[in-house]
């Protein structure tokens, strides 16, 4: 994983997060307030964005760590994603697996800021 490669993550990330952030307050509006879920929408997107900050700190640095990445991006896709889902789809059957998802994607997500903090001190010679 090199810096090319979290700054196209980051450019993805951010451009999704705009485009599922409008197709939410727009097209989906009436859906998801008749099922009560926008909140769940909106949170969805508000943790993308906010992680899209930890893929801009992490390709700042100079040892990229692989193990914040693994977790930013599997955190984001869980937590996020199943949130999506969950607001789109009732919780039912097998699709109610996805709440004991969110909390597993935010838990990445803690792991990745931690995987960042620790990896910050490092430097190339290092390893």
């Amino acid at each position: 994983m090199n810096r090319t490669t979290v700054i196209r993550t980051a450019a993805f990330v951010g451009f999704m997060g705009v485009a599922l952030g409008a197709f939410g307050a727009h097209q989906l509006k009436p859906l998801l307030l008749g099922r009560d879920t926008m909140s769940f929408w909106e949170t969805a997107v508000l943790y993308q964005f906010v992680h899209l900050s930890a893929f801009i700190l992490l390709a700042l640095t100079e040892k990229k760590s692989k193990l914040a990445y693994a977790c930013f991006v599997g955190g984001i896709i869980m937590f996020s994603g199943s949130l999506y889902v969950l607001a789109l789809v009732p919780a039912q059957g097998f699709l109610y697996g996805l709440v004991f998802v969110t909390p597993l994607g935010g838990l990445l997500l803690i792991v990745g800021w931690v995987a960042l903090f620790l990896s910050a001190d490092k430097t190339p010679a290092e390893g």
